[in-house]
C-alpha cells in the first residue's frame, strides 16, 4: 500500500506545524486523496467522521459539504456509523439499499453534482486498541444497484482497516484537543 505509506510521510511532516484549522484541513484532505485514490470512489463516496473529546458524537470531517451538515449521537441506534464507532467492528454491505440505516445525509445536495443513495458500503472504526477516535465509510453510490458498481470485498475490508491502523496514530496527533466537530 505505497499510497499510505505517502500519506503517512505527508502526515509526519505535518506534525512539525503548529496546531490550526489549516493543519487539520491539510491533514483531512491528504487522508481523503489517498483513499479516493486507493480504493478508485468520487469525494461523495467517502466519509470521514470524527468523535468530540468525550466520545458522545461523531461529526463529518470529509467530504467538505457535510462538515456542517450536524452531529450524530454515538448512541444512536439508526446510524451505521455510530454503530461501527462503538463496537469497534467494521461493516461491508453490499446491499446497503435494503438496510435500515439513517439516510438523513444521503439527501444532502453536493454542489455541482446529482446525489444518489447508498447501495453498497465499507466501514471500519479509526483508533488503537479500545481507543476509537472516529469511523472511515467508503460506500458506491447510483441510482439503483445494478449500476453502483463491483460489490466490496474481504479484501478492501482489510487494506481499509490496515489503512486506519496505520494512519491512526498520526491522526491523534493532529487532530486538534478541542475539536468539537467542526472548526470554525
Amino acid at each position: 500500500m505505497q499510497e499510505i505509506e505517502v500519506l503517512k510521510q505527508e502526515l509526519g511532516g505535518m506534525m512539525s506545524q503548529p496546531e490550526s484549522p489549516e493543519r487539520f484541513t491539510g491533514m483531512i484532505t491528504a487522508l481523503a486523496s489517498a483513499l479516493l485514490r486507493m480504493f478508485s470512489l468520487d469525494e461523495t463516496e467517502l466519509a470521514i467522521f470524527l468523535s468530540n473529546a468525550e466520545k458522545t458524537f461523531l461529526s463529518f470531517a470529509y467530504p467538505p459539504y457535510l462538515v456542517d451538515a450536524g452531529i450524530i449521537p454515538v448512541t444512536s441506534a439508526d446510524a451505521v456509523v455510530s454503530q461501527i464507532f462503538r463496537m469497534g467492528r467494521p461493516v461491508l454491505e453490499n446491499n446497503f439499499l435494503q438496510q435500515k440505516h439513517l439516510s438523513i445525509f444521503e439527501t444532502v445536495k453536493v454542489p455541482g453534482k446529482t446525489i444518489h443513495p447508498i447501495c453498497k458500503m465499507l466501514g471500519v472504526s479509526l483508533g488503537e486498541g479500545t481507543e476509537r477516535i472516529g469511523v472511515i465509510e467508503l460506500s458506491r453510490r447510483a441510482p439503483s444497484y445494478a449500476e453502483a458498481g463491483p460489490d466490496f470485498s474481504p479484501i478492501d475490508m482489510e487494506r481499509l482497516r490496515q489503512a486506519s491502523r496505520e494512519v491512526t496514530p498520526y491522526l491523534i496527533k493532529l487532530i486538534p484537543a478541542d475539536f468539537r466537530g467542526k472548526l470554525s
